[in-house]
């Protein structure tokens, strides 16, 4: 439903830890849960703040509905930038727990927001247990490889 808050939790292989990236416009993407057909989303309202909580609504094309993926110095991961509140998705206090909130933050490049993009295709193949995920499931690269939903 619109207004759902999005939060990481370990990969079950559920539908709601699915999400497909849609190119909008110049390198900027929308993220819409598989599951929900909603998209990720900042309240609009929370211009440049910290600590605004993601949650899911419907498309509407407005600037913190529109994400960036840029590469990390590992070059395997990314941080994800909003267009609006040009901060990035952030695991909120560096947690590693089930229902741990995804939230704005200035960039500090720590593991809490840094995330691994896998293909659906390549994970249906592999464990649930071992990290996989789907068209473009996001995995925020934490010590026990959770998912957020």
């Amino acid at each position: 439903y619109s207004g759902a808050k999005v939060h990481q939790w370990q990969y079950v292989g559920q539908p709601n830890q699915i999400f497909e990236l849609t190119r909008v416009k110049d390198d900027w993407y929308k993220i819409v849960s598989t599951n929900s057909k909603k998209c990720l989303e900042f309240t609009a309202s929370d211009s440049q703040h910290v600590g605004s909580i993601l949650h899911q609504s419907d498309f509407t094309g407005a600037n913190n509905q529109l994400f960036q993926f840029k590469l990390t110095d590992d070059n395997q991961s990314f941080y994800i930038q909003n267009k609006q509140l040009q901060m990035v998705l952030d695991v909120a206090g560096v947690s590693y727990d089930n229902g741990a909130a995804l939230q704005s933050w200035s960039y500090g490049g720590g593991d809490n927001q840094r995330f691994i993009l896998v293909k659906y295709a390549n994970a249906l193949s592999l464990n649930k247990k071992e990290l996989p995920t789907p068209i473009l499931s996001l995995l925020a690269e934490e010590k026990n490889k959770y998912r957020f939903n």
